[in-house]
């Protein structure tokens, strides 16, 4: 069963770790597919194990080796949206403020995801991402400003999927901004009952001239579709109050 799935996984939490850090790209990547293989299987109750894993993750998705950068692009993500990791949110935010661009750029494409596969909370009450509003608004902003614009993009992006949790906090984050970043949110709000970022799935980014990774193995395809990407069905946001309201407030 689950539960003693997870107990025999804490003794392979720091080999699995070390694996994230080999040189050898084949050993990266399959440590990739067993985790993304683990969050499908074990769901929320990997929470812990996403929120360890997530920052050598993104480490890896800034490494110019593209069976690396992408194996670990999409473990990330299927880590997001099967576990649905709150609590990686203040890591996300760091990450969001790495030296390299194609970190900053998923750690803005995470929050974002993770934003929107949870369901907004119910009027009034708190929901699963305001015990680190202050950190994921933060680093948004610091990315609206951002020197490259794909960063800029994504940050806007995650500001109107965060604006569905805190639209408060929000408002009140562009009400600080200039007047060109503004005009520029508004120009990307969504319509009213348009699909969201996270409803479709985001393609691994990969430089021009970089190594493309090898066929995928069965196990593989059953995690990420035969695309190579997340699957259609693989990251479904969640529907009505979330469950994790009352829980962490």
């Amino acid at each position: 069963d689950s539960a003693g799935l997870l107990a025999g996984l804490r003794g392979l939490r720091e080999p699995l770790n070390a694996q994230l850090a080999d040189l050898r790209s084949q050993i990266v990547r399959e440590t990739c597919v067993t985790l993304s293989l683990l969050a499908s299987a074990l769901g929320e109750a990997f929470e812990s194990y996403a929120d360890f894993y997530l920052p050598p993750l993104l480490r890896l998705t800034g490494m110019t080796v593209a069976v690396m950068s992408t194996s670990a692009q999409l473990c990330a993500r299927a880590l997001v949206c099967k576990t649905r990791p709150t609590r990686a949110v203040p890591k996300l935010a760091t990450a969001a403020a790495d030296r390299s661009a194609s970190v900053r750029a998923h750690a803005l494409e995470y929050l974002d995801l993770l934003a929107t596969t949870l369901a907004p909370p119910a009027s009034g009450e708190r929901g699963p991402l305001d015990r680190h509003a202050d950190a994921a608004l933060n680093a948004v902003r610091a990315a609206l400003r951002d020197g490259h614009a794909e960063v800029r993009a994504l940050a806007r992006s995650t500001y109107w999927s965060l604006e569905a949790h805190m639209p408060e906090r929000c408002r009140q984050l562009q009400g600080s901004l200039d007047a060109q970043t503004t005009r520029l949110l508004q120009e990307e709000r969504p319509a009213p009952g348009g699909a969201r970022p996270g409803d479709a799935p985001h393609p691994p980014r990969a430089g021009a001239g970089e190594q493309r990774p090898r066929a995928m193995s069965a196990p593989r395809r059953a995690v990420y579709g035969a695309a190579g990407t997340a699957s259609a069905g693989t990251c479904r946001p969640e529907r009505g109050g979330s469950a994790r309201s009352t829980a962490e407030k």
